[in-house]
Parts: C-alpha cells; sequence; structure tokens
C-alpha cells in the first residue's frame, strides 16, 4: 500500500488524524519504515483496522514503548491494539497479549505495506 494513500484513508475515517513529515534522524527505525515516518508521521492518529482501534505512534514515542513493552533490541513498537503492542521483527508485523504470562507472537502481517491494507 501507498503510505499517502494510507494517511487519506486514515483521514476519511477521522478529520482528526493527523500525520506531519519528519526530518529527524529516522535510522533507528527499521528501513521498510522509514519512508512512512519521513512523509507520513503519525502524530495523533487512530483507525478501525479490522474492526479493531488500532492508535498508531508518532517516531518521538517509540522509544519509551519499546521500553514499556520490555521487546528486545530488534522489534520495534509503531502502534497498540487494546493496549498491546503491534511491532515490527524481522520485516514482519506482531502483537502479542502484554498481560499474559505467555508471550507468543501473533503474525498480523507479512509486511509494513500489506498490515496497512488492513485498514477498514
Amino acid at each position: 500500500m501507498d503510505f499517502k494513500e494510507f494517511a487519506k484513508k486514515a483521514e476519511r475515517q477521522d478529520t482528526r488524524n493527523r500525520f506531519e513529515a519528519c526530518s529527524k534522524d529516522l535510522s533507528f527505525i527499521p528501513k521498510t519504515m522509514q519512508g512512512f515516518y519521513s512523509e507520513y508521521n503519525p502524530v495523533d492518529v487512530e483507525v478501525s483496522m479490522d474492526g479493531n482501534a488500532v492508535r498508531f505512534y508518532p517516531y518521538s514515542d517509540s522509544k519509551e514503548l519499546k521500553q514499556d513493552y520490555e521487546l528486545e533490541d530488534d522489534r520495534f513498537v509503531f502502534a497498540t491494539c487494546n493496549s498491546d503492542p503491534i511491532f515490527m521483527y524481522n520485516d514482519k508485523i506482531y502483537t502479542y497479549c502484554h498481560e499474559c504470562s505467555v508471550t507468543d507472537y501473533e503474525l498480523l502481517a507479512e509486511s509494513f505495506s500489506d498490515f496497512l491494507l488492513q485498514t477498514d
């Protein structure tokens, strides 16, 4: 999915959804997501995906999110759904129940673009 298309879809869902271009150092963000964050940093974005409310976070919140969910260094948290993290690991998108004793990752999409296609 084209990032611009996703942003337009998100804004159609809710006119309060807001994206901004970002010229900060994004080197800590996975390469496959850097274009999204440089052009469409999700400043205040919540969308419906498969009937669930998914909150996207701006680049500035990503390091804090990672610490909050205590994920390994090679995982990048960029969204949440019902307080569960949504993250990229090896270019795939996963989630897990953060309050469960077992942390089995659930595969949500084979790529970030595929994940964005799930927007209602």
